[in-house]
């Protein structure tokens, strides 16, 4: 009887720890690395993988510069006089509309 209790208190034990086991994050097609510039992280059309803090979000109406890298150097600007401890911005480009972006800090 005492054996018999051993046995399956061990197969019990032994299906635990096989259960709990750590997953790994698996890289995919959609993971990359991200560009940092003028010391933040910029997310075009994407998001962090990590978990962040939404700190505001900065709003361009007119610039006279209309190609992608006016407007993305404008948007670092104003966004780091906004916000200086973000940790990046996820940029929001809108073909004849608002440009935007979301500043934000890693925790």
């Amino acid at each position: 009887m005492k054996k018999r209790i051993l046995k399956i208190v061990l197969g019990v034990t032994a299906l635990a720890l096989v259960g709990f086991t750590t997953s790994n994050y698996m890289v995919t097609k959609s993971t990359a690395e991200v560009d940092q510039l003028e010391g933040v992280y910029l997310f075009v059309d994407s998001k962090p993988v990590t978990e962040y803090e939404y700190l505001g979000t900065v709003k361009i109406a007119f610039a006279w510069d209309s190609q992608y890298t006016g407007v993305r150097d404008k948007l670092i600007k104003k966004g780091k006089k906004d916000f200086p401890n973000a940790d990046g911005f996820i940029l929001q480009f809108k073909s004849g509309g608002q440009d935007k972006c979301d500043a934000i800090r890693f925790k």
